[in-house]
């Protein structure tokens, strides 16, 4: 069961930046939140716990972001001004 939902998972990664792009000009908070959501299924589902207290450390305190000037994932509404 995980690995039809992990498949699933993959081919929403690769389809959806290319057919919508909102989530193109998004990518970033795109695969935070896929990312994210893939960690929960592979924890729930999965054959062994992955999350603990140093993951979630880390990932509030070592965002990939940094240097924007909005912030790590600041929304572009405005695609086509660029």
């Amino acid at each position: 069961m995980i690995t039809l939902i992990l498949f699933a998972i993959f081919l929403f990664i690769l389809i959806l930046p290319i057919t919508v792009k909102r989530v193109e000009h998004n990518l970033e908070l795109f695969l935070h939140v896929v990312g994210t959501v893939t960690l929960l299924f592979s924890h729930w589902l999965g054959p062994e716990q992955l999350i603990n207290l140093q993951l979630m450390e880390s990932a509030f305190l070592e965002p990939s972001g940094e240097g924007h000037h909005h912030g790590p994932y600041h929304l572009r509404r405005d695609a086509h001004t660029r």
